[in-house]
C-alpha cells in the first residue's frame, strides 16, 4: 500500500492532472474552495452526496465525475514511478 503522500505523486504525475492535492483532515471541503477546481474525481466508492450538496450550497460550478472501477496497476510499476518521481523532486 501507498501512503497519501505518496499517491498524491502518483496522481500528479499524470500528464492531465494540473494539480494534485491532499484534503484538509478537519474541514474536506476547504481544498474544494481553495482550489476552486473545473473537476472533481472521485473513486468507485467514495460517497458524493455531501459533496454535491456543499458545492450547490456554495454557489461554485463543479463537475463531479467518478471512476467506474478501480485502475488495477502493478505495484512494482507504481513503486518504479514513486523512485523516479523522488529522484526528480531531489534534484
Amino acid at each position: 500500500m501507498f501512503d497519501e503522500e505518496e499517491r498524491k505523486l502518483i496522481v500528479g504525475s499524470l500528464r492531465m492532472v494540473e494539480k494534485a492535492v491532499l484534503g484538509d483532515t478537519e474541514d474536506m471541503f476547504k481544498s474544494v474552495e481553495d482550489i476552486k477546481p473545473d473537476i472533481i474525481f472521485l473513486g468507485p466508492d467514495q460517497d458524493d452526496a455531501w459533496l454535491r450538496e456543499r458545492i450547490a450550497t456554495s454557489g461554485m460550478d463543479i463537475a463531479i465525475k467518478r471512476l467506474e472501477r478501480r485502475l488495477n496497476y502493478a505495484s512494482s510499476w507504481t513503486k518504479d514511478v514513486l523512485q523516479r518521481l523522488h529522484r526528480i523532486e531531489e534534484v
